[in-house]
This record gives structure tokens, C-alpha cells and sequence, in this order.
């Protein structure tokens, strides 16, 4: 699958009239081929899928966020005297 940066370079040269005269078939095929992988040109993503990305980013914002939290210095040293506290 191609990188969206290698989808843009590709779409660059073919529509560059004096590289693509230049091209193989081959090579043509591969740079159309690395267009076509990166989506580019495929309009946007429906609104139903974007909400559902949108959420599913935001559950695992938080999600590394809390985790990030618990394995922090300051964390760790809290819960140790906490269940220093405690006993």
C-alpha cells in the first residue's frame, strides 16, 4: 500500500506531460497503481464512517491518556504511598 506522500509525487509525474512521455508502460502502471493504493482522487469519507472514526479516535485518545496517567512518574509514586498508607 502506498504512503498519501508517494500517491501525490506519482499523480505529479504522470500529469507532467515530459516525464510521462518518458515512462515505460511499467512504470506507468506502477505510478498509477500508487495513486489508485492512496486514495487519492476517491472523494470524501462518508459521513456515517467519519463519525465512527471520529469516535473510535476519541475513545483511544483517552484511553492512552488514562494509561499514560497510571505509568507516570508521579502516578507510581502516589499509588506507592497510598498502598504504603494503607497498610
Amino acid at each position: 500500500m502506498a504512503a498519501a506522500g508517494d500517491g501525490y509525487a506519482a499523480r505529479e509525474v504522470l500529469s507532467h506531460e515530459g516525464f510521462r512521455t518518458r515512462l515505460t508502460r511499467a512504470e506507468q502502471q506502477a505510478l498509477s497503481a500508487a495513486v489508485q493504493s492512496s486514495g487519492l482522487g476517491r472523494g470524501a469519507i462518508p459521513a456515517d464512517l467519519m463519525a465512527d472514526l471520529l469516535s473510535a479516535v476519541t475513545m483511544n485518545e483517552a484511553t492512552i491518556s488514562c494509561a499514560g496517567h497510571e505509568n507516570s512518574p508521579a502516578a507510581m509514586v502516589t499509588g506507592a504511598s497510598t498502598a504504603i498508607t494503607r497498610s
